[in-house]
């Protein structure tokens, strides 16, 4: 299975995202996690972006 590199939009959008997260909850986020096909490098164009948070 060839591995795909995650393309600037993606990579942008996951950025702001964790950026906004940790504006808004601060000390109240214990981590952020990215999972599955975007995190594998196998996502396709139809994929989601999968994140945990926890806090």
């Amino acid at each position: 299975m060839a591995e795909t590199i995650m393309p600037d939009k993606t990579r942008r959008a996951i950025k702001e995202f964790c950026e906004l997260l940790r504006r808004e909850q601060g000390e109240n986020l214990l981590g952020i996690c990215l999972f599955g096909l975007v995190a594998r490098g196998t996502a396709t164009p139809e994929s989601d972006i999968d994140i945990l948070v926890t806090r």
